[in-house]
C-alpha cells in the first residue's frame, strides 16, 4: 500500500501494537493466542491515534514475530491529513470508531486468507507452511468467526479482498460514503 500511497498517508498497522511478552519465558510466549483483540496492546494504539489526529508526532513500537516481544527501537509517525489504520481488529473496538472517517471493511474468502497468510509467515515471519496451516485452524479461523467478521456491520463500506488492490481503491474512492466524507474532510 505504501508503494501506491507514498508520503500521502500515514499507515498504522495494527499488528504493531502486540503486547510485549517479554516478561514471560519463551515457550510461554509461543503458546498464546495471538488471534484475539486482547493481544492487542489498545490503550497505546488508542493514544497514538488520538495524537496524531490532533496533529502529533507518536512513537509507534516495532514488534518482533520471532520473539514476540517489542524492540528497543521505536519509529516516529507523522501526523497527516490521511491516516489509515490498518489491521483485522481495526473496526473490533467501539472506542476507536469515532477516530475514523471512513471505515472499510475487506472481505475475502477463508481459502485466500489462508494463502496470504501462508505467504507473510513463511516470507515475512520465519515459520514453516505447517506451522501456520496449524495455527490458523486452531486460533485464526475460530477467532476471525468470533472477533472479525461480526465487525462487518461497523464498516461504512465493504470491499472485495479477492479482487485486485488497485481495483478495490478504485471502488473505494468512488463510494458516495467515501466520496461524501472526503468533500467534508477538504472543507
Amino acid at each position: 500500500m505504501r508503494a501506491r500511497l507514498g508520503d500521502a498517508a500515514t499507515i498504522v498497522h495494527i499488528d504493531d501494537y502486540f503486547r510485549d511478552l517479554s516478561p514471560l519465558a519463551a515457550d510461554e510466549r509461543d503458546r498464546r493466542n495471538f488471534d484475539t483483540p486482547d493481544a492487542i496492546d489498545v490503550d497505546l494504539l488508542r493514544e497514538q491515534l488520538t495524537a496524531l489526529k490532533k496533529g502529533l508526532p507518536v512513537q509507534r513500537p516495532n514488534y518482533d514475530f520471532a520473539t514476540h516481544c517489542r524492540q528497543e527501537q521505536t519509529d516516529t509517525l507523522c501526523p497527516n491529513d490521511t491516516i489509515i489504520v490498518e489491521g483485522i481488529f481495526a473496526l473490533v473496538w467501539k472506542d476507536l470508531l469515532p477516530l475514523y472517517d471512513v471505515k472499510v471493511f475487506v472481505n475475502a474468502n477463508s481459502a485466500l486468507c489462508l494463502e496470504r497468510r501462508i505467504a507473510r509467515d513463511t516470507t515475512e515471519r520465519g515459520r514453516t507452511e505447517a506451522d501456520v496451516i496449524l495455527q490458523y485452524y486452531l486460533t485464526v479461523r475460530p477467532m476471525c468467526e468470533r472477533h472479525v467478521l461480526p465487525t462487518m456491520r461497523n464498516a461504512d463500506i465493504v470491499v472485495s479482498g479477492e479482487a485486485n488492490v488497485d481495483d478495490a481503491l478504485k471502488t473505494l474512492l468512488h463510494e458516495p460514503v467515501a466520496q461524501a466524507i472526503l468533500r467534508h474532510a477538504a472543507h
